[in-house]
Formats: structure tokens, C-alpha cells, sequence
């Protein structure tokens, strides 16, 4: 299978990529939460009180009540923000968040979307297993949700996770085309915008000659 040049987050023009894919995600937070010297965090250490509100917060999501999961949902987003390094994240975190979107309420999909985009920039590139799993998850609400908000946070963490954790061209090639069902004039906005911009930060992985030979085969003269 054919691989993406450099890996999920290798451009060209690096320090404006990271902006680009901090804004996709939507995560309010300096620019340097894409740091890999992690000099930021230097003043952060996460104590016993912290795991215990984590593990918590991550147990709630299973709960039945919406306004608990939701809750809990916000409580793991504040922390992630914090800054939690890859070593901190269990599996049951990801798979309880994962969980909260298989049928989700419009809280769960944009705060459940958000923090797979987080994880994606916490865990890096080369992670194809994560992207895997979030895209089973997020692909059929960007096809079939109904409702704009959620289709918008969907749209944009499966781009941002594609572009930062996938290794794979065809995985690149399979958003492309999703998203560019999407780009029509009847559609509502801000969904049309969110794919126009997740379109772009996805094809931005793609070497100039893997561009132009998308571009002729979709757009053929």
C-alpha cells in the first residue's frame, strides 16, 4: 500500500501547518500544544487528585444519563488541554470516548470529535490504528448525521486525524473524495466550509505529483 511523504504532519511549510491543524480541530490553546520539546509543560505535572478525577471522568462515560456522559466528555477536554503525554492516555479512555459516538447526542459528537483531535495531536504521526478506529466511528455521522453541528465536528476531526496520525495515500484519497461530496452550493455553509477547509489540511500531505495525478483523474479535461 502506497505510504504519505514524511508522515501525518511533514510539510512543507511546517510552522503553518501546525496552526492550520490547531484551528481545524478547533482546540482553543497556544500553538505550541504541537510542540515536540514539550518546554510548555514544564510547569505542569498531573498529581494523584488529577488521575483520579481522569479515571472517573473516563468510568462516566458509560453512563446512561446524556448529561453525565457530556459531563464527563467536558472534564476529560479540560484535562487533555492541561496536556496529558501519550503515556497517559489508557485504553479505556479511548475506547469509552469512541464509544460516546456511536449514537451520539449533538454534545457527545462535537465534544467526542474534538478530543479524538486532541489525541491525534498528542499521539502524533505513524498512528495508523488510531486513525483506523476513529474514522469507524466518525465516517458514518459525516455521511449520515442529519444535524449541521454534528456533521461539522465530525468533518473536521476525521481531517485533522487523517492528516496527523494516517500513513496510508489511500486513507488521504478516501477523505478526499468523502469531502468533496460536500462541496455544493445548496449545502449548508458551515458544513461546505468544513469540508473545503479538512479537504485542503488532507490533500496538504500529498506530494505536488500526487496532487496533480488526483486532480486529473477527478477532474479530467
Amino acid at each position: 500500500m502506497a505510504k504519505k511523504r514524511g508522515g501525518g504532519r511533514r510539510m512543507r511549510h511546517e510552522d503553518d501547518e501546525d496552526d492550520e491543524a490547531a484551528s481545524v480541530a478547533s482546540v482553543e490553546t497556544r500553538g505550541t500544544l504541537m510542540s515536540d520539546d514539550g518546554e510548555f509543560y514544564d510547569g505542569y505535572s498531573k498529581n494523584e487528585d488529577d488521575e483520579q478525577e481522569i479515571d472517573e471522568a473516563v468510568e462516566e462515560l458509560t453512563e446512561k444519563r446524556t448529561t453525565t456522559r457530556v459531563a464527563a466528555l467536558e472534564k476529560l477536554t479540560t484535562h487533555l488541554l492541561q496536556y496529558l503525554a501519550p503515556e497517559d492516555i489508557s485504553e479505556s479512555f479511548v475506547d469509552n470516548v469512541l464509544g460516546c459516538l456511536r449514537k451520539p447526542s449533538e454534545s457527545e459528537a462535537v465534544l467526542g470529535s474534538r478530543i479524538l483531535a486532541i489525541l491525534a495531536i498528542i499521539f502524533g504521526e505513524d498512528e495508523e490504528r488510531f486513525f483506523q478506529r476513529s474514522k469507524y466511528v466518525l465516517k458514518p455521522l459525516v455521511k449520515t448525521a442529519r444535524n449541521a453541528k454534528i456533521k461539522v465536528a465530525t468533518i473536521r476531526g476525521l481531517g485533522l486525524i487523517c492528516h496527523v496520525c494516517s500513513v496510508e495515500e489511500e486513507n488521504t484519497e478516501e477523505l478526499l473524495e468523502l469531502f468533496e461530496t460536500f462541496f455544493n452550493p445548496k449545502i449548508v455553509g458551515d458544513i461546505c466550509k468544513a469540508a473545503l477547509d479538512s479537504w485542503g489540511l488532507v490533500a496538504s500531505s500529498l506530494s505536488d505529483e500526487m496532487l496533480a495525478d488526483w486532480y486529473r483523474s477527478s477532474w479530467p479535461c
